[in-house]
């Protein structure tokens, strides 16, 4: 929505100063062009995230990957790994978080709790993190897209049962 908006002023505005001509000052003319340039930008990045979205975790053979990093509120290229072999649990859960204009608000997360300490900084990686975590609770995004909350929580559930020994956590 965003994207095609910005690409209606875009078109507007180059239309608009092509016809205005000599009549508007150059100074003038720079910044508006400049202007226009980053719009321009900005709509195709936007296109680039509707058509690719970031990857926000997956979930393979070895355990699941997430790729959020709560410091910087983005998802990055490289993962970290949280083996089945060490997930207690896994649930859907309501929490209060910070959305991507750094209000709070509820959010629907799948928190796997872990049978011990994770290696690695969980507040960095947890979508939801609360103080009482610990180490121990890594909470992913349960906004799947074109599934249920549900959904996506029961396909990770089945994955983890059918890769941990006897099935049982």
């Amino acid at each position: 929505m965003m994207a095609g908006v910005s690409s209606i002023l875009v078109i507007g505005g180059g239309l608009a100063l092509l016809r205005a001509g000599a009549e508007v000052p150059q100074a003038v003319q720079w910044f508006v062009w400049s202007l226009l340039t980053l719009m321009l930008y900005g709509s195709l990045v936007g296109v680039r995230q509707l058509i690719a979205p970031p990857l926000m975790f997956i979930a393979n053979n070895e355990g699941i990957v997430s790729y959020y990093l709560s410091n910087h509120n983005t998802y990055t290229g490289t993962g970290t790994l949280l083996p089945w072999k060490d997930i207690s649990d896994i649930a859907l859960e309501k929490r209060r978080g910070v959305n991507s204009s750094g209000s709070r608000t509820d959010v629907w997360v799948i928190a796997c709790t872990l049978k011990g300490n994770a290696e690695f900084d969980v507040k960095k990686h947890s979508s939801a993190y609360l103080a009482s975590d610990a180490q121990r609770v890594i909470c992913l995004d349960a906004f799947g897209g074109t599934i249920r909350r549900e959904e996506l929580r029961d396909r990770l559930h089945s994955l983890w049962h059918d890769r941990t020994p006897t099935g049982l956590p």
